[in-house]
C-alpha cells in the first residue's frame, strides 16, 4: 500500500461514503490478517539482527521486564514498532494507519466514550475528573482545536481520522487504541516515570474494547508493548521535562535472541500484569508533550523537528461545564505534601532565614539544599501569630471604613501559598523557585512582587484563584514535583539512570579501547599486518595468515567466543601435517643438533648487532665462535651422545621415539650412510655433515684478509708492545693519511705512545678504552686514528635493519598505509623501546570524548 490509498481513504472521509470505507475495511483487514499471520498464538520471528533501544531501556519503568528495541523514526514510528514485531520489518505500517484511519472513522462513537476514559475519570491519580479534557489528552494538536471549537466528540474522532489519512503524520493515544482492537490483542502502553500529572491514562495495559468486561478471570494478557519515549537527544538538565515524540517497539527478552541478562532490567516470568497495568510512580509530565512524532517532515509539517514545542493551548477546555483554563492542571504530590510539610514557626527566632521573600532576586545563585529547605521548612506562621498584614477600606455609600486581614486559613486552603514576613504579604513558593521563562509574568503578583490587595483574595475572580489556574504557576508545580522527586529519589531520576549508563559504557569502552592498543603494539613490534587481504573476518576462524586484526572488527580479539575455533577442511589437513612432521625422529633430531650448534653464534650475533660495539671487540667475538665451531666438529662424537639423549627426552614428551629411517641401496633424498644404531645414524648423516657445513662457512665468511681497519689493533698496548717493524706499522696506518691531524709526525708519535704505557698496568682492552686516555694535544694523529677505529661500523645490520623492516612492512597487500608507515616501521625496529598505553589512551580520550559514552567504541553509529 502506497500514500495514494491514504489520499483515496481521505477522500472517501470527506465524502462521508460510510459504506465504502467499511467495505475497504474489511478488505484490507483480511489482506493484513494474511500478510502478518496475526493468531493468538505469539509470532515465531526471533529478532536476531534487532537493535536494543538504549535510551528507551534507561526511560522504561523498573516494573517493565520487556526489553525496547529500535525502530524506525520517520513519523510512523507507532506503525511501524507493530509491524516489526510480527512481521520483523515495517513494510505494513502504511497499511495499519490506513485502517486506524478507517476503523477511527467506523466507531467514533465508540473512541468518543472509551471505557479508558471513565477508567481514568475514577483515578485519583489524575489531576482532573473532567471528561472533557481526559478526553482531549487522547487526541493530537489539531484535534484538539476541533473538539475546542465544535465540543463534539464524535465528529472530533473523525476529524482525526481524516488527519490520519496523512502519511507520516504524529500520532497519539487514540491511534493506539484503535491499533489494540484492530490487531484484537491487547499491549502495554509503557509510559516513562516521570511526570504524574496524568501517567495513569498511558501506563496501562490497553484491552480491545470486546475484552472489557473488568472480570478477573481475563488471562488474555498481552505480549508485547509500546513505548513512549524519545527518539534523540534528552534534555537531562534540571528543571527540563521529558516530552516523548517517539514509539518504541518492547517485546519478550526471549524474543531478542542477541540479548543478554543484564539488558533485561526486569523479569517477566514473575511479572504481576495486573500491578504493571495499575502501579504508578509518583510523576508529573506537560500535558503538551504528549503527542508524538518522528523528527521527520511531511506535507503539512515541514518545520517538525523532535525538540519541536507543542502548541500549549491545543488542548480544548469546557468553559461552560467547568472552571478549567486554557491549561491542565497540575495536581501532584508537592502541594498534597504542604499541608505535612515540616514548617518553620513564626515563634522561631531564626524564621526569616526560611521566608520565601528573602530569595526575590537571587534565584540563579541558590543551591539544591537551598530550594529543598524553602520548600519543605519554609516560614509557616502558628496560631500566636498576629503581624499579617493588613488592609484599610472604604466600602459602600456610607463610606464605612473595614479593617481586612491576611488570613491564615488561605494557606490551608492554597498549599502553595506562603506568608512573607519581610515582604509584608503572600507569595507563591512554586514560581518564586521555579520561575517559568514567560515574559508576560515579570511583574506578576505572587511571584515578582507580594500580594497585598486583600480585598481581591477570593472569589470567583480572586487573585488566589487565579492564579492557581495559570499555566505558569501550573509549569512551575511540576517542576518543583520533579525537583523534590529527584532530590529524595535520585537514584530513580532519569539524569541518574543516564550518568549510570554513560558510565558503564565509559568503563567498558576504555576496556575495549587497551585491548586495541596492546593488539596494535603487538602487531607493529612484531611486524604483523593489521589487517588481511579481506576485510570481512568477523572470526578467528576467517583470520588468514597475512593479518590478524581490522579495526572496524576487533571485537573478535576484544572478546574471543567460547568453545573450539571452527577450522575449515583445509585448514585441519595442514595442521595435521605439521603435526606429524614435528612428532618425526629427523625432525626432532635436526632441531636438537642445530639448536646446540647455533647456540655458539646466537651471543656474538646478538652482540655484533649492538650500537656501543669496537671493531676489534667484534673480531674476537668471531674468532671465539669460529675457534669453538671447530672445535664441536672434532668432538662431535662425544657431544652427539649428549644431543642425542636430549633427542630421546624430548621424543617422549610428545609420545613417540627415535627411530633410524628405513635404508635402502640407492637414495637421492636424504643421506644414506650405512649405521648400526639410530645414534649412529644421524651422527653420521645429520650432525657431522651440518657441523661441517657450519664450520667451513664461518670461515668461508670471516677471513683475515677480508677484515677493515685491522692495522688500527697495533694501537692497543698489547698490540704495541709485539710490532718488531714499526716503519711497517705507519706505512698500513697512511691509509688514513689524509684524516691526520699531522702526517709527518707519526712515526714519532707511535713511539711516545709505546714509552706511555710502559711500566703501567692493567692495559685496556679496546680502541675506545685508549680513546679515553689519548689527550688530543700529545697524540693528535693517535687520537684521530682511535676515533677512526671507534666509529667504523661492524656490521651494516642497523642501517639494513630499516630496509628489511620497511619491506616487510609495506606489502603489496598494505601500499596504501602513507600515514601509519613511519609509526609500524619504527615500532618495530626500536622495539625494545616501551610504549606508554595509558598515554595513549588519555590522548584518544582527549580527541574523542563522545565516542567514549557510545554502546560500543568499535560500532560506528548507534
Amino acid at each position: 500500500m502506497d500514500t495514494d490509498e491514504l489520499r483515496s481513504m481521505k477522500e472517501l472521509i470527506n465524502s462521508n461514503n460510510e459504506e465504502d470505507i467499511r467495505s475497504s475495511f474489511i478488505y484490507y483487514h483480511q489482506h493484513l490478517k494474511h500478510a502478518l499471520n496475526v493468531s493468538d498464538d505469539d509470532p515465531q520471528n526471533l529478532r536476531s539482527s534487532a537493535s536494543i533501544d538504549t535510551l528507551s531501556n534507561v526511560l522504561k519503568p523498573e516494573d517493565c521486564g520487556l526489553i525496547a528495541v529500535k525502530t524506525l523514526g520517520n513519523g510512523n514510528c507507532l506503525y511501524n514498532s507493530v509491524s516489526e514485531y510480527f512481521s520483523s520489518d515495517d513494510r505494513h505500517s502504511t497499511l495499519l494507519r490506513y485502517l486506524v484511519a478507517a476503523e477511527l472513522y467506523l466507531n467514533a462513537e465508540q473512541y468518543a466514550n472509551h471505557p479508558v476514559l471513565r477508567e481514568a475519570q475514577s483515578d485519583n491519580r489524575m489531576f482532573t475528573d473532567h471528561i472533557d479534557t481526559i478526553f482531549s489528552l487522547l487526541l493530537t494538536d489539531e484535534s484538539c482545536d476541533e473538539f475546542d471549537r465544535v465540543r463534539c466528540k464524535n465528529s472530533t474522532v473523525k476529524f482525526e481520522a481524516r488527519l490520519t489519512c496523512r502519511n507520516f503524520r504524529w500520532s497519539s493515544l487514540i491511534h493506539l487504541l484503535a491499533l489494540v482492537n484492530i490487531m484484537d490483542r491487547p499491549i502495554f502502553s509503557v509510559y516513562p516515570s516521570v511526570n504524574e500529572g496524568f501517567r495513569s491514562l498511558f501506563h496501562r495495559i490497553i484491552y480491545p474494547v470486546r475484552q472489557y468486561n473488568y472480570s478477573e478471570s481475563n488471562n488474555n494478557q498481552p505480549t508485547f508493548g509500546i513505548m513512549w519515549t524519545r527518539d534523540g537527544d534528552l534534555d537531562s538538565r534540571q528543571g527540563f521535562r521529558f516530552e516523548p515524540n517517539h514509539f518504541a517497539l518492547m517485546v519478550r527478552p526471549e524474543e531478542v535472541t542477541n540479548v543478554g541478562n543484564d539488558q533485561c532490567m526486569g523479569d517477566t516470568d514473575s511479572m504481576d500484569y495486573e500491578s504493571f497495568a495499575t502501579s504508578r510512580d509518583s510523576i508529573n509530565v506537560d500535558p503538551d508533550t504528549l503527542f508524538v512524532s518522528d523528527d521527520t517532515n511531511d506535507d503539512t509539517n515541514l518545520n517538525h523537528s523532535s525538540n519541536m514545542d507543542i502548541d500549549i493551548n491545543s488542548i480544548p477546555v469546557n468553559l461552560e461545564n467547568s472552571p478549567i483554563p486554557d491549561v491542565i492542571p497540575i495536581v501532584n504530590e508537592t502541594e498534597a505534601d504542604a499541608d505535612t510539610a515540616t514548617c518553620v514557626s513564626s515563634t522561631n527566632p531564626d524564621f526569616l532565614s526560611h521566608d520565601v521573600g528573602d530569595i526575590f532576586g537571587s534565584i540563579s545563585s541558590i543551591t539544591d539544599e537551598q530550594k529543598h529547605v524553602f520548600l519543605k521548612d519554609h516560614f509557616f506562621p502558628d496560631e500566636n501569630y498576629t503581624d499579617f498584614i493588613k488592609q484599610h477600606i472604604t466600602k459602600g455609600k456610607q463610606k464605612r471604613q473595614y479593617t481586612l486581614s491576611f488570613q491564615r486559613s488561605w494557606l490551608t486552603q492554597y498549599p502553595w501559598l506562603v506568608y512573607s514576613p519581610k515582604q509584608q504579604g503572600g507569595l507563591c513558593k512554586f514560581c518564586v523557585l521555579f520561575q517559568p521563562k514567560n515574559e508576560r509574568i515579570k511583574n506578576a503578583v505572587l511571584v515578582n512582587r507580594p500580594f497585598t490587595n486583600l480585598s481581591k483574595a477570593t472569589g470567583k475572580d480572586g487573585v488566589l484563584q487565579t492564579h492557581a489556574n495559570c499555566q505558569y504557576h501550573k509549569e512551575s508545580v511540576s517542576l518543583s514535583s520533579e525537583f523534590l522527586n529527584n532530590y529524595s529519589k535520585p537514584q530513580e531520576s532519569i539524569q541518574y539512570k543516564l550518568s549510570s549508563i554513560n558510565e558503564k559504557n565509559y568503563n567498558l569502552n576504555c576496556h575495549i579501547l587497551h585491548k586495541i592498543v596492546q593488539t596494535i603494539v603487538l602487531c607493529g613490534k612484531q611486524n604483523i599486518a593489521l589487517r588481511g587481504h579481506r576485510d570481512d573476518s568477523t572470526t578467528p576462524s576467517q583470520a588468514t595468515n597475512k593479518g590478524i586484526l581490522n579495526l572496524e572488527n576487533a571485537e573478535a580479539l576484544v572478546d574471543l567466543p567460547h568453545g573450539p575455533w571452527e577450522w575449515d577442511r583445509e585448514t585441519r589437513t595442514k595442521a595435521q601435517g605439521l603435526l606429524h612432521t614435528m612428532e618425526s625422529s629427523m625432525f626432532i633430531v635436526a632441531f636438537v643438533t642445530v639448536k646446540n650448534c647455533l647456540e655458539v653464534i646466537k651471543p656474538a650475533a646478538v652482540k655484533l648487532q649492538k650500537r656501543e660495539q669496537d671493531i676489534y671487540s667484534a673480531y674476537q667475538y668471531i674468532d671465539n665462535a669460529k675457534t669453538t665451531i671447530s672445535q664441536y666438529r672434532k668432538d662431535i662424537d662425544d657431544l652427539f651422545r649428549t644431543w642425542f639423549k636430549d633427542a630421546e627426552a624430548l621424543a617422549a614428551l610428545v609420545g613417540t621415539e627415535i627411530t633410524k629411517p628405513r635404508i635402502t641401496g640407492r637414495q637421492t633424498n636424504r643421506a644414506n650412510a650405512t649405521s648400526d644404531s639410530a645414534e649412529e645414524y644421524f651422527r653420521r648423516n645429520m650432525a657431522i655433515p651440518f657441523s661441517d657445513h657450519l664450520d667451513t662457512e664461518m670461515k668461508t665468511r670471516f677471513q683475515s684478509q677480508d677484515r677493515v681497519g685491522v692495522e688500527l689493533f697495533g694501537l692497543l698496548p698489547s698490540s704495541s708492545k709485539s710490532i718488531s717493524d714499526i716503519e711497517d706499522f705507519v706505512k698500513k696506518l697512511s691509509f688514513w693519511k689524509d684524516d691526520l691531524v699531522a702526517p709527518s709526525s707519526l712515526r714519532s708519535e707511535l713511539q711516545l705512545w709505546n714509552r706511555f704505557w710502559e711500566g703501567k698496568d692493567p692495559l685496556p682492552d679496546s680502541l675506545l678504552g685508549c680513546l679515553n686516555v689519548a689527550d688530543e694535544d700529545i697524540f693528535p694523529n693517535i687520537r684521530k686514528l682511535l676515533i677512526i677505529g671507534c666509529t667504523l661500523p661492524v656490521t651494516s645490520c642497523e642501517a639494513e635493519r630499516s630496509f628489511s623492516t620497511l619491506r616487510r612492512t609495506k606489502t603489496y597487500l598494505r601500499n596504501s598505509i602513507d600515514e601509519r608507515l613511519a609509526g609500524l616501521t619504527l615500532m618495530n625496529v626500536h622495539g625494545d623501546v616501551d610504549i606508554n598505553i595509558e598515554d595513549i589512551c588519555k590522548l584518544f580520550i582527549q580527541s574523542h570524548r563522545r565516542r567514549m559514552f557510545k554502546n560500543s567504541l568499535l560500532t560506528a553509529n548507534d
